[in-house]
C-alpha cells in the first residue's frame, strides 16, 4: 500500500518509537526534544520551519468535539504532517476517485500533501499523541470541502469491533 500511496503523492513511512518510563507523560517540549532527531531531519527534508505537539486523551472532554471537527472531509493550506508516537487514528485521504483508509498508530509518519482531500476519525474515546509539522499556523486551518463523502464511509466503530477496539 505504501507504493500506491506514493503515486498519489502521500508520504507514508514507519520510524522506531523511543522506550519511555512507566507512567510517564512527557510535555510537548519534554517530546520534542526527545524527537530531536526526526523533527529536524523532517524539517530539512520536507522544508517545514515548526513542529509542535498535538495531544487527545481519553479523558480528556473535549475528545467529542474535536472529533467531529476531523471528521468531516477538508484540506488545507499546508501540508499535513504527523509522526503518531501513541494511540491510534483512521485517516481518509480522498485522491480522485479513490478512498485509502489507514490506521496510523505509534511510530508511522504520515504526510499528506496540501489541498489534498482528507479526514481523520480519532474514535469514541480519543487518545493519541503526535508531532506536527508546519509553515504557518494559518496553513493548518481546516478548510471544508462541503462533500458529504466522509458521512458515507464506515466509522471507527463500524471499522473495529468492541474485542478489537483497543489501542
Amino acid at each position: 500500500q505504501v507504493a500506491e500511496l506514493a503515486e498519489d503523492g502521500i508520504y507514508f513511512a514507519q520510524h522506531d518509537i523511543l522506550t519511555m518510563l512507566p507512567n510517564t507523560s512527557p510535555t510537548g517540549d519534554q517530546l520534542l526534544k526527545l524527537y530531536e532527531e526526526l523533527v529536524e531531519n523532517v524539517k530539512r527534508e520536507h522544508n517545514y520551519l515548526y513542529a509542535d505537539i498535538a495531544r487527545i486523551h481519553e479523558d480528556d472532554v473535549h475528545g467529542v468535539v474535536l472529533r467531529s471537527q476531523y471528521i468531516s472531509e477538508h484540506t488545507h493550506n499546508e501540508d499535513e504532517a504527523r509522526f503518531f508516537i501513541e494511540g491510534a487514528v483512521l485517516v481518509y485521504i480522498h485522491v480522485q476517485e479513490k478512498i485509502h483508509i489507514l490506521q496510523c498508530g505509534a511510530g508511522d509518519l504520515l504526510i499528506i500533501p496540501k489541498k489534498v482531500k482528507h479526514w481523520m476519525d480519532i474514535g469514541p474515546q480519543p487518545h493519541f499523541t503526535a508531532i506536527r509539522w508546519y509553515n504557518t499556523r494559518g496553513g493548518l486551518q481546516t478548510e471544508f470541502t462541503g462533500s458529504y463523502v466522509a458521512e458515507s464511509t464506515p466509522r471507527w466503530e463500524t471499522i473495529y469491533n468492541d474485542s478489537n477496539s483497543k489501542r
